[in-house]
């Protein structure tokens, strides 16, 4: 199941091929198995109903095409109802009474939140070594860095295939270095108000380019290119 992609995913549950719990159960076994310190928090109660709240508006449809699909957020993103650390010490335990304006939209479509994902600290780094929550490894190679500051959301979302979808936020290339090191794609579309941390001191972060990496690609004349899966 993590070897199909979001359009994949989204054809199975619209057709009740899979549940979204079912869906969302798989992955986070996967997180649960993982060893590459890619997630700072995951709630697994709280994931699965939102995914049984899915699969109600599927069941009376009202599902969009993301509907049931699960997605994981870098830290640097408030979500309420989970903490947001932003791999600082300084943020330990904090809690948003808001979503940023990226996660809110994903969650009115219906998506399913696994977890928060791991960066370097207020996502100023190019290595993913400076998260005060330890650093994220490298499934290629143990000796090497995963890149960052979106490591965790690269790592995660593609490379271990842990996600369908993650959303990495970019100061200059903190998508694109860890794409490139784990052997991947990243799109940026444009830029997102995310509300990352509204606080002074982070009121430079409120406007940041966004974009998922991914570990397929496909162009519209029908081909496509899969990245490989890390043998670890």
């Amino acid at each position: 199941m993590h070897n199909k992609t979001l359009k994949e995913l989204s054809a199975l549950l619209q057709s009740k091929q899979v549940s979204s719990v079912e869906l969302t159960r798989h992955y986070l076994d996967r997180i649960d198995a993982s060893s590459h310190n890619a997630f700072l928090h995951v709630d697994r109660q709280q994931t699965l109903a939102q995914a049984a709240a899915a699969d109600a508006r599927i069941a009376d449809g009202t599902a969009g095409a993301l509907t049931g699909v699960p997605i994981a957020h870098k830290d640097i993103f408030v979500t309420r109802g989970w903490r947001t650390t932003a791999g600082s010490k300084m943020l330990a335990g904090y809690e948003s009474p808001f979503d940023a304006t990226v996660v809110e939209r994903f969650k009115r479509a219906g998506m399913v939140t696994l977890g928060k994902v791991n960066l370097d600290e207020f996502a100023m780094g190019s290595a993913n070594e400076n998260s005060a929550f330890g650093a994220v490894t490298n499934p290629w190679d143990p000796l090497a860095v995963p890149g960052g500051s979106s490591g965790g959301s690269d790592l995660e979302s593609c490379t271990m295939r842990m996600n369908c979808l993650s959303i990495c936020s970019v100061t200059v290339k903190s998508a694109i270095t860890p794409s490139f090191i784990g052997r991947m794609a990243s799109m940026l579309p444009g830029t997102l108000p995310s509300m990352a941390l509204a606080s002074a001191p982070t009121a430079w972060m409120v406007f940041l380019p966004l974009g998922p990496p991914s570990w397929r690609m496909e162009t519209t004349d029908g081909s496509s290119r899969t990245m490989p899966l890390p043998r670890t």
